[in-house]
């Protein structure tokens, strides 16, 4: 028996694939908790542990860590004259006409940030040996005052030769073996110092928090008697041992989304399409990725949250269009769609659990594109009434009825959807309509029709059981086709 688990923002999804067949669900995430809810998606199935063999597993977790800056307290360690690396970063703005612009906050401060004797060259020969005797004097008593969870080392040209990197490395595990301790030379060995360092802290800074994470799932697992094998997705769309994440927590930052791209991927291959747009959906974001000929486009430039991170990601596009965006109204007066969630808790007003701002969840509803007795499969009641009065104030607004309110909603988070694709496509020398479009998650479909209409793309591959395509450890499912305007079901 082979079983996906993934953990999303609003809902986390499994399928189960054994002799007897294939067997899916989805749950409700605990955000506070995600192990927990990840756990509970395999207790409500009734999964026998002990018969499942390979368990794959992604997670937003180290995202979210970044995100919502819930990492564990980290220092940094640099070369003598470096400490305001992460400060400096580069002169370019992100947004050159903002007057208020400010550079993205590092997970470090300056005041957890130290400095070490030592210089390396370009060349990798040692100008100035590691001071030893000031590590132990100096920033030993410094860390251990810190309170710190993680240390990140990074000295210059240490890409080129790690000596001082691996030497430093040692002496703080000796005095502190408590401490999670990550070199740039095991992250990255690529020049550039920013890049390098900003890649080498967000490595530490999730490390702890991944570290937690996978020892209280693993140790639920073999508890209830699970004694396969647990790897976990890495954002390069390959799966890691759990016991070495452990080690490499910076791999899991697009663990989730990067689950789908190649569940989607091999999906829309059993009907031979290879050439893709994958559109993930979800409760809290949109992910596309452009797939050529079968393979997600790699890169390794990437950042969170303005912070660049440097190694290898499936070249995935995020923009805030998730079924819990909320709908609100700038200060213009103007209709916005996101980036903000709902999440799972409170979620959406028609959820029921105490979410009153409006979200494109809502707006299907109430345009009733969705439908009341068979969301979850019917195993989740929601309220019609609640998306209703939640769009209420917005309709007034434009003096609009709520269904035309909920209508303007939907096409304006189809246009930010339309705009990601394009900046992954477009702008980078690919022709969408070259392309089939291949939505998933729990509303992929739902905006399928619109989006592709906006590229000109004629061809939407529908994989069977959408919703929790990235939990999906490649079954043989049937695909549904839509060409133009016909329904087709090809076989696999």
């Amino acid at each position: 028996m082979r079983v996906g688990v993934e953990v999303g923002g609003t809902f986390t999804d499994l399928v189960a694939i054994s002799g007897d067949g294939i067997r899916v669900l989805k749950v409700p995430s605990t955000p506070r908790n995600p192990d927990e809810g990840a756990f509970n998606a395999l207790l409500e199935s009734r999964l026998p542990l002990d018969k499942i063999d390979d368990l794959a597993h992604g997670s937003t977790v180290a995202t979210n860590a970044v995100l919502e800056r819930k990492g564990y307290p980290t220092a940094f360690v640099t070369t003598e004259g470096f400490r305001d690396l992460l400060a400096l970063q580069r002169h370019g703005r992100s947004r050159i006409y903002d007057l208020e612009y400010r550079k993205p906050e590092p997970v470090v401060d300056r005041a957890s940030s130290f400095e070490v004797r030592e210089r390396i060259v370009a060349d990798g020969s040692v100008l100035v040996p590691l001071d030893e005797a000031a590590i132990e004097k100096k920033l030993i008593p410094q860390l251990r005052k810190g309170n710190f969870q993680a240390v990140a080392i990074c000295l210059l040209n240490g890409y080129v030769n790690p000596a001082h990197e691996q030497a430093l490395k040692a002496a703080i595990k000796r005095h502190l073996p408590e401490l999670h301790v990550t070199v740039s030379s095991d992250v990255t060995r690529e020049f550039r110092e920013f890049e390098r360092a900003s890649t080498t802290t967000l490595s530490a800074y999730v490390q702890p928090v991944m570290d937690r994470y996978v020892q209280r799932f693993a140790e639920r697992l073999h508890q209830n008697g699970f004694k396969g094998r647990f790897s976990v997705m890495q954002s390069n769309g390959g799966r890691l041992p759990a016991a070495a994440m452990r080690e490499n927590a910076v791999t899991a930052l697009l663990s989730g989304p990067a689950a789908g791209v190649m569940g989607a991927a091999r999906q829309a291959a059993r009907s031979d399409y290879r050439n893709l747009i994958t559109l993930d959906i979800g409760g809290t974001s949109t992910d596309v990725c452009v797939v050529t000929n079968g393979k997600p486009q790699l890169t390794n430039e990437f950042s969170i949250d303005g912070l660049p991170v440097r190694i290898p990601v499936l070249d995935i596009n995020t923009v805030g269009a998730g079924g819990g965006s909320i709908i609100w109204i700038d200060e213009g007066g103007m209709l916005r769609v996101g980036p903000h969630s709902a999440g799972a808790d409170p979620g959406p007003a028609c959820y029921g659990r105490g979410g009153a701002q409006p979200t494109i969840t809502d707006a299907h509803l109430a345009r009733q594109t969705i439908r009341p007795e068979a969301f979850l499969g019917g195993r989740m009641t929601i309220d019609e009434a609640a998306a209703r009065e939640a769009l209420e104030p917005i309709a007034r607004h434009f003096g609009m009825s709520v269904e035309e309110a909920a209508d303007s909603a939907v096409q304006l988070a189809n246009a930010n959807i339309v705009r990601a694709i394009q900046l992954i496509s477009t702008e980078r020398g690919h022709d969408p309509r070259d392309y089939v479009l291949v939505p998933y998650g729990g509303a992929g479909p739902l905006h399928a029709a619109a989006v592709a209409q906006d590229l000109g793309i004629r061809t939407i591959v529908v994989p069977p059981n959408s919703g929790v395509i990235s939990a999906s450890a490649s079954p043989s499912w049937p695909t549904c086709v839509l060409s133009g305007k016909p329904l087709r079901c090809r076989s696999t």
